[in-house]
């Protein structure tokens, strides 16, 4: 096969490997005989947004390497370190072409200024374009971290784009006493879990209450002034409608949509202006542990009480937590 390109650069973190650094992969290899692949390590991502939540350089590595495997690149592709946006690129006459996006067209201009100084010819760029999310915007690693979508751009919150409320279906009730994370008997296992990069949500008043006496406070609960179904202590109802006076209706075995909505911008205000939530629900927060799943950050602990357990359950949210509670969800009425 005649490749237009002998040697060809591309460069990124490549954080949770997604449909858009697949086609910039792909492009390149489409086009060159040979790819060096600049794979960021710490000291060129710090600045980025939740860079504490990018996965370690030989977790990205290996996920390079078993994708360039499967599209049977491996044989052309040479993965090497990259500690600043130049890499390879100034020290060798072989590199033809670089492949970018626009976001990261300025740093190929930039390559070509040092190459001409250096008396090498500049590279051809290639402007790779952007891949859409579900949702029309633009891939990142940024909105798998926080949450928001998956490595194919699925958006997980459209499932509650369309109704007011999603309706949980008899025959998933007993799936749902089944407990989706690890059983904890002492509160303060969860406390001694949490870093400093793990947002901690609580559904649930008792849940809340344990971990508030221990002086371990969630950055989003989730609490209906009700425990089996009986009003919790008047003082302490007192306590939370002085911090938050809006309440949203949330009915026994129903979704809504509203607080689905409250609760994403929760997050993202948490995340971003490290701002505590709590959300007070009318009715019923306990089918709420699932959207709270679906749509918190990577590695954010999701904790809810699980009475016939006398325990309380800790999830840690993964892509596969994610996942399963999405199929879940599409299951609902």
């Amino acid at each position: 096969m005649t490749y237009k390109y002998r040697h060809s650069i591309i460069g990124g973190t490549f954080d949770h490997l997604h449909i858009g650094h697949k086609k910039l992969i792909d492009t390149a290899f489409n086009q060159s005989e040979k790819v060096t692949i600049g794979l960021a390590t710490e000291k060129l991502y710090q600045q980025k947004f939740l860079a504490a939540l990018i996965d370690p350089y030989e977790t990205r590595e290996f996920e390079l390497r078993k994708y360039l495997l499967e599209k049977n690149y491996l044989s052309r592709a040479e993965i090497i370190p990259l500690k600043d946006i130049f890499g390879p690129s100034l020290q060798t006459k072989e590199i033809n072409a670089i492949l970018v996006t626009q976001t990261t067209l300025p740093n190929a201009k930039l390559i070509n200024e040092e190459r001409s100084k250096k008396g090498l010819t500049p590279l051809e760029i290639i402007i790779v374009p952007y891949v859409l999310d579900e949702s029309g915007e633009i891939m990142t690693s940024e909105s798998i971290r926080i949450g928001e979508i998956d490595r194919d751009g699925n958006v997980y919150a459209n499932i509650f784009k369309n109704k007011e409320k999603l309706i949980l279906p008899h025959n998933l009730r007993e799936q749902l006493r089944k407990p989706v994370g690890s059983v904890i008997t002492d509160v303060r296992k969860i406390k001694d879990s949490i870093t400093e990069h793990s947002l901690l949500i609580t559904v649930g008043d008792i849940v809340t209450k344990s971990l508030r006496d221990i002086n371990c406070i969630p950055d989003i609960e989730i609490i209906d002034f009700k425990t089996r179904r009986s009003l919790i202590d008047e003082k302490l109802i007192s306590q939370y409608k002085k911090m938050n006076n809006n309440t949203y209706p949330n009915e026994p075995g129903t979704i809504h949509k509203e607080v689905v909505d409250v609760f994403k911008k929760a997050v993202k205000n948490c995340v971003i202006q490290h701002k505590k939530r709590t959300i007070i629900i009318e009715g019923e927060e306990d089918l709420l542990t699932l959207p709270a799943i679906l749509l918190a950050p990577l590695r954010s602990f999701v904790c809810y009480g699980q009475f016939d357990l006398n325990a309380v359950i800790m999830v840690e949210v993964t892509e596969e937590k994610k996942e399963f509670i999405f199929d879940l969800l599409k299951k609902f009425e």
